[in-house]
């Protein structure tokens, strides 16, 4: 999925991704799709770590006009010039990365970059601590490789500041899981086949989908939700179609962006496996788009809430719970179901033509 840099307001389009590494990211994640090597911050001396009251070093004038308006902005006083941010205009809530000195909006692409990758490979649906905790470390992170410790000074000592841009790189996030809804809704009514239906039909298939999960197997009857194939959970094509539009499409994907953090669980095959993050947040999105039919004809809803963070939960349980199990019984079926995905979406075809409780799984009977 390719987006578009467009610097609106956090709700907007995505994100003009450059290459990068989460490997970088310092991040200590649980998940083994995540490689992440203990980097310690760069040294800083005193004098780095410190609000600078002082003239700005000759590089840092070269790199913003003398009439840049963060020049002039009076909450700027005081701080090293490569930590200048240009404030929201009166009225506005958000900062925008077309507006800011060349240094600070090149420390924003890069956490955006760290950050919508560890929400791709850890949680895509974290408690608001966490997410708090992601892009924090998103901005430490790119701040260290940019070699910019006075904006991480900035950031660690002045909470306005450093809300601004958490605000901001938390809107791309959202921005980016909004987007793979939207392809969800695109592919959802032609391949779970219920447009032709009348709208009470209609409605009672994809109560029958949306209830327990069904949604996330292949059916023998397509107009029978209770015909899945348990032995075969997220394959039904919808997911996979989505999975495929939202991070494997085009030369700028996330997936060729972030090839190196794809990686196995299995300690018998190297084959690389979609993140369970990611393949819960595409299979939650396909709930979402399903949702908006529950009355038979389609009503938009919002992809936030409980709801769909329950539902993500759940989907990340049916994995850890009901596939891999309390003693890691079935870890080589969960590999080859999501090593499969993988190579699947991978390859040069073309596109394809809430319960409490988890559905009953045929984990035997998986490969």
């Amino acid at each position: 999925m390719n987006e578009n840099d467009s610097d609106d307001e956090p709700e907007g389009p995505g994100v003009n991704r450059a290459k990068l590494t989460i490997q970088d990211t310092k991040y200590n994640s649980e998940r083994p799709t995540l490689q992440v090597p203990k980097k310690n911050l760069d040294k800083t001396s005193k004098k780095n770590t410190q609000r600078t009251a002082g003239p700005p070093n000759r590089n840092t004038t070269m790199n913003m006009s003398a009439s840049h308006p963060a020049q002039s902005d009076p909450r700027n006083n005081g701080w090293d010039t490569t930590t200048f941010m240009t404030y929201p205009a009166s009225g506005k809530r958000y900062i925008k990365k077309e507006n800011q000195p060349p240094i600070l909006a090149k420390v924003m692409k890069e956490s955006i970059s760290i950050a919508i990758g560890l929400f791709l490979f850890r949680n895509a649906f974290p408690t608001p601590e966490e997410a708090h905790t992601m892009v924090d470390l998103s901005l430490t992170t790119a701040c260290t490789k940019l070699k910019q410790p006075h904006v991480l000074n900035r950031i660690q000592q002045e909470e306005e500041y450093r809300d601004f841009l958490i605000a901001y790189i938390m809107g791309r996030v959202s921005s980016m899981r909004g987007d793979v809804k939207k392809i969800a809704i695109a592919v959802v009514p032609g391949l779970y086949e219920f447009v032709k239906l009348a709208p009470n039909d209609r409605a009672m298939l994809v109560k029958g989908l949306v209830d327990r999960q069904a949604y996330i197997f292949p059916l023998n009857n397509p107009m029978q939700p209770t015909s899945w194939r348990s032995s075969e959970p997220y394959r039904h094509p919808a997911i996979l179609e989505v999975i495929k539009q939202s991070f494997f499409q085009g030369s700028k994907s996330y997936g060729k962006q972030y090839d190196i953090n794809f990686t196995s669980s299995s300690e018998n095959d190297d084959a690389k496996e979609i993140p369970m993050a990611m393949l819960a947040l595409a299979s939650v999105a396909v709930f979402a788009a399903l949702r908006e039919w529950l009355g038979g004809e389609r009503a938009s809803e919002d992809f936030s809430g409980s709801l769909m963070t329950d539902e993500y939960q759940y989907l990340i349980d049916i994995c850890n719970k009901k596939i891999i199990g309390a003693r890691g019984r079935g870890r080589e079926k969960y590999h080859n179901l999501t090593a499969r995905l993988y190579r699947e979406v991978n390859s040069n075809r073309g596109s394809m033509s809430a319960s409490s409780e988890l559905p009953e799984i045929d984990v035997d009977g998986m490969e």
